[in-house]
């Protein structure tokens, strides 16, 4: 066998078994891929509930959800949640209709 087809089978077969992406860099995937998943997530710690409850309602590992707590946007996106949780019923309806 011609050693250039032995190659190009060689790179056929890796192909193969180990899909065309195998070669490919993966971007990270992360437990709170959707917006929502974030919004109800820093909902739910900005009314006070405990990481490790909020972790098993949206069904993600506690270190997942102290792995987003940790950037700026998700910190500034809970403190928005804590402000809100500290307003008066009458004020939170009131900035509904506004």
């Amino acid at each position: 066998m011609h050693a250039s087809l032995r190659a190009c089978l060689y790179s056929y077969n890796l192909m193969i078994m180990h899909g065309p992406s195998a070669s490919r860099h993966r971007l990270p995937r992360y437990a709170f891929a959707a917006r929502r998943d974030r919004r109800r997530a820093a909902q739910a710690l900005g009314a006070g509930r405990e990481v490790a409850r909020v972790a098993a309602a949206e069904r993600v590992a506690p270190v997942e959800l102290e792995r987003l707590m940790r950037e700026e946007g998700f910190q500034a996106l809970v403190r928005h949640y804590k402000e809100l949780a500290g307003l008066p019923r009458e004020e939170r309806l009131a900035r509904l209709m506004t």
